[in-house]
C-alpha cells in the first residue's frame, strides 16, 4: 500500500497515512490548501514537462476538479480531483453537512465561517437538502439501533427501573412551540427514552410535559420493562395522572426543585424592609430541607415531616419538644454566633412561618426522595442546549434529530470518571460566581468526552448516500402551527406591505 509521510517542524517521529481508497472518506485527513498553492502542480505537463497546458477548474460545493490539456504533445486531458465521489455526492460536500449537524452547530454560522474565509463550500440549501435525504434518516436509524440495545441491557439485568423524567421547553415563557420529556433510568444512568411534543398536539404548552410522559411510558411497556420508582419535579398535572393511572409506581419529587421553590419564596420574603433577620435564615433553610432528605427513607414520610416542622422551632431557639417522632434537634450545645434567633410572633417570624408551613409544602416534604435525584437530567438540558439552542428555531425533524444526537453523545459520556494529574491527583475547577460575593466553591473536572457515536453516524450517513436506503425510521409528524389557517396570497399581503403608509 503507499504511504505519503508527513514530517513536522518539531523534527518528531513522521506519521504515515495509507493513501488506499479503502479508508473511509471521513478518516482521510484533510488540509485547507490555496489556490495558487495547489496550481503551481499544473504549470507542467505530467507526460513530456512542457509549460504549454491549459487548465480549466470546476467546483461543485467544496470539490474541485482541474483539467490539464498539453499543447505540446497533444495529449488526452488529464484530470485531478479534490475528493471521491459519494454516488452522486462530493465527499466533501455531505461530509460538511455531517459534520456541522453531529457538531450541534448553526449551519448558516458554520457555512458563513468558512465563505468569510474564502474556502469553497456548499450552499445553505445543500445543507438542508444532505440532511433532509441522508442526515435525518441516519441519525434516527442509529438512534432507534442505541436505545434498543439500552433497553435489551436493562432488561437483561432483569432490575426494576428507576426512572428521572422532566420536561424541557424550546424557549423561555409561556409560548413554547416544542416540549421535549426525557427518560434517564438513575442507576445506569442512561436515557431511556426522549419524546418531543408540538404544542398544537395538545392543550396549552403547560400540558407538553404530561403528553411526554405518557409517550414515554408506553415506549417503556412497549420494551417490557417496569418501572417501581419515578422521580420528577413538581408538576401537579402529572402527579394527579401518576396517583390516579399508575398506582404501582412510587412516585417521589426531586429535593433540589422544592429547595429551589422554597428560596424563591424566602428570597422575596427577605427583600422586605425589617426582615433582614430572614436573610441570615435562607442558607440554613436551604440546608435544611437537604438533610430532611438524606436523614430519612423513602417510606418514613412521617419522620421527614417532623424533621422539618423541628426547623420553625429552632430558628427561635427552640430545641426540644417538637413532636413524638422527633423530639429535639440533633445538634449539640452551640455556642455563641453572629447568627441571631428570630423572635416568636413577630411579623417576620409569622410571614416566615406562613412559607415554611404551608399545606402544600409540607405534602411535598413527605414526597421528597432520599436517595434517586434528577441532577443528571439538569446536565441533559444543558447539553441540549449546545445542540438546540432556544434561540434558534427548527422543524419537528430538525429539532427531533438534534434530541437524538445529544442523547447518543449523553450515553457514551454519562459513566467518565474525574480527571487526575499526572501524578494521580483528582482535579477540580474553582467557580466564584456572581451571585456569592466573597464565596467559592470546587466542581470535580470530568475526563475528556469521546465522540465514538459520531464516527457511527458518518458511516451510516455515507452508506445511505452510495446506496438508496428506505427511510424505515420515518415518524408521523403533528401538521405546522400555521397549517390550519388560510393566508393571503403573496402578492396581496406584497401589495398590502407597499400601501400600508402611502394611503392619501
Amino acid at each position: 500500500m503507499p504511504l505519503i509521510f508527513f514530517v513536522n517542524r518539531r523534527g518528531r517521529s513522521p506519521r504515515t497515512v495509507p493513501t488506499s481508497s479503502d479508508v473511509p472518506p471521513q478518516d482521510h485527513p484533510k488540509y485547507i490548501v490555496f489556490e495558487g498553492e495547489l496550481l503551481k502542480l499544473f504549470k507542467k505537463c505530467f507526460k513530456c514537462g512542457s509549460r504549454k497546458v491549459s487548465l480549466t477548474k470546476r467546483t461543485v460545493g467544496t470539490f474541485l476538479s482541474v483539467f490539464q490539456r498539453c499543447g505540446a504533445c497533444k495529449s488526452k486531458e488529464t484530470t485531478w480531483s479534490s475528493q471521491p465521489w459519494l454516488g452522486a455526492t462530493p465527499a466533501g460536500n455531505l461530509l460538511l453537512s455531517a459534520a456541522v449537524l453531529f457538531a450541534g452547530a448553526s449551519p448558516s454560522q458554520a457555512l458563513r465561517m468558512l465563505t468569510s474565509m474564502g474556502v469553497a463550500c456548499i450552499s445553505l440549501r445543500t445543507f438542508f437538502s444532505h440532511q433532509k435525504i441522508h442526515l435525518l434518516p441516519s441519525v434516527e436509524a442509529v438512534w432507534a439501533q442505541h436505545i434498543t440495545e439500552v433497553k435489551l441491557r436493562l432488561k437483561a439485568d432483569n432490575q426494576e427501573l428507576v426512572i428521572g423524567g422532566d420536561g424541557r421547553a424550546d424557549s423561555p415563557g409561556h409560548s413554547a412551540k416544542y416540549g421535549s420529556y426525557t427518560a434517564i433510568e438513575l442507576n445506569a444512568n442512561k436515557i431511556v427514552d426522549i419524546q418531543l411534543v408540538q404544542c398544537n398536539e395538545v392543550k396549552s404548552s403547560y400540558h407538553m410535559e404530561l403528553e411526554g410522559f405518557k409517550r414515554t411510558m408506553a415506549t417503556i411497556r412497549e420494551a417490557d420493562l417496569t418501572v417501581t420508582k419515578l422521580i420528577t419535579d413538581r408538576h401537579r398535572s402529572l402527579a394527579k395522572y401518576v396517583r390516579e393511572h399508575e398506582p404501582t409506581i412510587l412516585h417521589m419529587y426531586d429535593v433540589w426543585h422544592i429547595a429551589k421553590g422554597i428560596k424563591k419564596k424566602v428570597d422575596k420574603l427577605a427583600k422586605k424592609k425589617g426582615f433582614e433577620g430572614v436573610a441570615e435564615w435562607k442558607r440554613s433553610i436551604n440546608n435544611h430541607v437537604y438533610w430532611c432528605a438524606s436523614s430519612t427513607t423513602d417510606a418514613e414520610e412521617d419522620l421527614r415531616e417532623a424533621k422539618w416542622a423541628s426547623l420553625c422551632n429552632h430558628i427561635v431557639g427552640v430545641h426540644r419538644g417538637h413532636s413524638a417522632l422527633y423530639p429535639k434537634c440533633d445538634h449539640g450545645r452551640l455556642g455563641r454566633r453572629k447568627k441571631k434567633w428570630l423572635k416568636p410572633g413577630t411579623e417576620e417570624t409569622t410571614q416566615l412561618y406562613q412559607i415554611l408551613e404551608s399545606t402544600s409544602l409540607l405534602k411535598d416534604i413527605r414526597k421528597m426522595s432520599s436517595t434517586a435525584q434528577t441532577s443528571s437530567l439538569e446536565s441533559f438540558h444543558s447539553l441540549i442546549n449546545q445542540f438546540a439552542p432556544k434561540m434558534k428555531a427548527y422543524s419537528y425533524d430538525g429539532m427531533t434529530c438534534r434530541l437524538h444526537i445529544a442523547g447518543l453523545h449523553y450515553n457514551e459520556n454519562s459513566d467518565r470518571n474525574q480527571a487526575v494529574t499526572s501524578k494521580g491527583t483528582q482535579m477540580f475547577h474553582l467557580s466564584k460566581p456572581k451571585f456569592k460575593p466573597g464565596e467559592a466553591t470546587v466542581k470535580p473536572i470530568k475526563e475528556a468526552a469521546s465522540f465514538g457515536y459520531v464516527r457511527t453516524l458518518f458511516i451510516e450517513a455515507i452508506r445511505r448516500c452510495c446506496f438508496v436506503v428506505p427511510n424505515t425510521a420515518a415518524q408521523s409528524k403533528p401538521p405546522t402551527m400555521a397549517e390550519k389557517y388560510t393566508f393571503p396570497e403573496k402578492d396581496v399581503l406584497i401589495a398590502r406591505h407597499r400601501s400600508r403608509f402611502n394611503k392619501p
